[in-house]
Formats: structure tokens, C-alpha cells, sequence
């Protein structure tokens, strides 16, 4: 709980930095190459999505590739994608499929073929440290209107 910042000057480019006083008493400052928090993992994760599957509301589509390229210096991600027949059901959804990325460039293609009318997709730090994603494709075609259970 930052109570009061100060962008502090350094005599270089590294010592410089936004200082954040905390309530706690602490004074913090944000690392970009930082991988722990005082010695604790850190945790992250991102969902892209929901997403629609076709052009319509009225149609399903098909997830027929997911193409991911980490970047340089990534950790690994582990990939979940969920699908539902709305927005809201894939972002609830349980995964349809899952994975892992851990090379430092275009990885192997996935191909989930998850098959509904909306998506989401969740990357998660695989090994507790931090990441980054370069690029990620997934390749979708329509596959008809909408079924319902």
C-alpha cells in the first residue's frame, strides 16, 4: 500500500528509479529483472480473450492452431484455452487444453481443436520467474451455427 512516491535520480541509469514509500514503513522501487518479491515467488498470469471462434454470433468455429513465440530470456509459460458457448462461459470455463512453451522463439504448434462459439486464452509463469510473450497466433475457421446442449 504505496503511500507516497518520488522519482529519484541516480548518477546511473540503474539507480534511477520510482521509489514508493509504503505503509508499512518499507521504501520499494520497482526492478524489471526482478524474479522474487523479498525472497517470495511471484505468481503471474494474463487471459487474452474471450474471443469469438467465428464471424457471428449466430456461428461456432473451430481452434484449429494455437503458434506461440516467446521472447528472448522467457521463462517458461504453461497455455490453458477455454471455450464456452458465450464470453462469460469460456472466461469460467474449465481448460480444454493445456501446455507448456519454454523455448525462447517460435515454439511447436498446438492444435487444440476446441470447438465452440467463444475463447479465452491463459498463460501462467510455468517455472516462477518471469516471462514474456513475442507473438501468439491462433488459427480459427468456422464450423457452422451455434448448437445448443
Amino acid at each position: 500500500e504505496p503511500t507516497a512516491t518520488y522519482f529519484h535520480i541516480g548518477a546511473d541509469a540503474e539507480d534511477s528509479a520510482v521509489l514508493l514509500g509504503c505503509r508499512d514503513g518499507y521504501v520499494r522501487r520497482y526492478r524489471d529483472a526482478a524474479e522474487t518479491d523479498d525472497g517470495s515467488e511471484i505468481q503471474s498470469y494474463i487471459v487474452y480473450g474471450p474471443l469469438k471462434l467465428s464471424g457471428s454470433d449466430y456461428t461456432e468455429g473451430m481452434m484449429q492452431e494455437l503458434i506461440c513465440a516467446l521472447a528472448e530470456g522467457s521463462g517458461t509459460v504453461d497455455w490453458s484455452v477455454h471455450v464456452g458457448e458465450t464470453g462469460e462461459a469460456s472466461w469460467d470455463a474449465a481448460a480444454f487444453a493445456s501446455g507448456s512453451y519454454a523455448l525462447a522463439t517460435l515454439n511447436y504448434k498446438d492444435r487444440p481443436r476446441a470447438r465452440g462459439a467463444s475463447f479465452a486464452i491463459k498463460f501462467e509463469n510455468g517455472a516462477l520467474r518471469r516471462w514474456s510473450v513475442e507473438r501468439l497466433t491462433a488459427v480459427v475457421r468456422g464450423t457452422g451455427r451455434q448448437r445448443l446442449a
